[in-house]
């Protein structure tokens, strides 16, 4: 799957590019556990971020968000087959942990 949008680049504008790259944190176009996923709206600027808490078996993910000025706290499903869309947001790219997690056994 690949995506048109460039994670560092539109990181940049929110100022976190300077904190991966002094950090280390590798980004990339694969879910990993662990890893924030990230989403660019597609009808006005801005974006939105969440931590990717399982990924089921058909690729689908359960995530856990907070919403600016909106929900506190909430997990939902993003299924692989939309392409990881949530509501009006595209996927930008994975951001990954600096250590590896595991699923639960």
């Amino acid at each position: 799957m690949a995506y048109t949008y460039d994670i560092r680049a539109m990181l940049r504008r929110f100022g976190v590019v300077t904190v991966m790259d002094v950090k280390g944190y590798e980004t990339g176009n694969t879910p990993k556990l662990g890893s924030v996923i990230v989403w660019k709206h597609t009808k006005k600027s801005g974006g939105h971020v969440a931590f990717i808490e399982e990924i089921k078996s058909n690729g689908d993910l359960l995530v856990s968000m907070s919403g600016w000025n909106s929900f506190l706290f909430k997990t939902k499903t993003i299924t692989k087959a939309s392409g990881y869309v949530y509501s009006d947001y595209a996927v930008v790219g994975f951001i990954y942990p600096p250590v590896a997690f595991s699923s639960k056994t």
